[in-house]
């Protein structure tokens, strides 16, 4: 292993659950602190309650609930600018 990799440090943060939204949200911020150096590596461990998202490449005809049998069944349903 590279000496540079062998020196890197991982923070690992057990989150416990939270809400989809609000785990994007610190990721964001967590990935902009590690762009500017202000933060080691991060591995985040999280649950989320059920959750719908649909990435760039999804659709949503491929949900086959609409988002008011979602909402009835406390299903979130979020669009993302992440991959899928």
């Amino acid at each position: 292993m590279p000496a540079a990799l062998a020196s890197r440090t991982c923070e690992v943060r057990d989150l416990g659950a939270m809400r989809w939204g609000a785990a994007y949200a610190l990721q964001a911020e967590l990935v902009a602190q590690r762009q500017r150096g202000e933060i080691s590596d991060q591995l985040l461990l999280v649950e989320h309650p059920h959750v719908v998202t649909m990435g760039r490449n999804g659709h949503a005809s491929n949900v086959l609930a609409s988002p008011e049998v979602l909402a009835a069944t406390g299903i979130e349903y979020y669009e993302t600018n992440r991959g899928g």
